[in-house]
């Protein structure tokens, strides 16, 4: 399995999109987004959210340059911003609700990642976590499928990932400083016939390929009722000066 191409990752993040649309939907409507509001998406990646703000001035930041130019093949009217977000390059209190999705996991300072989202954000303004796994609560269906998600989640530490980043939002949320904070956890829901898709698959032998032994792809089982729980949190809350 080679690395994903910006097509393959674009599909994902547009299926990671849809897992999360309640949650999204659950949150912005305790705020009134106008034409004259600013939003920033952190970690914006290639650009799946952005249509979902069109009546606002919507901005995407993400580090990675390769994903900002595909963005904007898509949409050139985009406007993205090349930077590392524990570095944002705006100034203070300027925009009205500042959003990641399945972003903190890959940060090693998470607080201090939110409190420079804070810090861009207008008082009263929102900042929201849509989306952030813990992969350390996994759970995989059935049991002789937990080896093979024990072997991804390493393999995601091993790249970095904050496995814990899920359970440890909340905290992280009020250490910055948003004592109003919101938290909870994604529910899931499955049918028989699809409870494994193609591109998770993809997804999932992409990591195993990052460990030394990898693994047998046979170790899959796709039978009907299995599946694969990774326990998602949401967070939200506003600055308050």
């Amino acid at each position: 399995m080679k690395d994903l191409t910006l097509v393959e990752a674009h599909e994902r993040y547009l299926e990671q999109a849809g897992w999360t649309l309640e949650v999204r939907t659950k949150i912005l409507s305790k705020i009134k987004i106008m034409p004259t509001s600013r939003i920033l998406d952190i970690g914006c990646g290639t650009g799946a959210l952005a249509g979902e703000f069109p009546q606002a001035n919507w901005y995407g930041l993400d580090i990675d340059h390769h994903a900002i130019y595909f963005a904007k093949s898509i949409e050139d009217n985009l406007k993205l911003v090349q930077a590392d977000g524990a570095n944002i390059p705006f100034p203070d209190r300027a925009f009205d609700l500042v959003y990641a999705h399945y972003f903190l996991l890959w940060q090693a300072d998470p607080v201090g990642m939110i409190r420079e989202m804070i810090r861009v954000t207008k008082p009263g303004g929102m900042i929201a976590f849509f989306a952030e796994p813990d992969h350390d609560g996994r759970i995989d269906s059935p049991v002789r499928n937990e080896k093979i998600g024990k072997l991804q989640t390493r393999s995601l530490r091993e790249q970095g990932a904050n496995t814990q980043a899920g359970r440890k939002l909340g905290q992280h949320l009020f250490e910055a400083g948003i004592l109003d904070a919101r938290f909870g956890v994604l529910g899931g829901e499955w049918t028989t016939e699809n409870s494994v898709s193609d591109l998770e698959r993809d997804i999932l032998w992409s990591d195993l390929e990052q460990l030394e032994k990898g693994a047998p792809e046979s170790m899959l089982v796709d039978g009907r009722g299995a599946f694969i729980f990774i326990p998602t949190f949401y967070g939200y809350g506003t600055r308050q000066v």
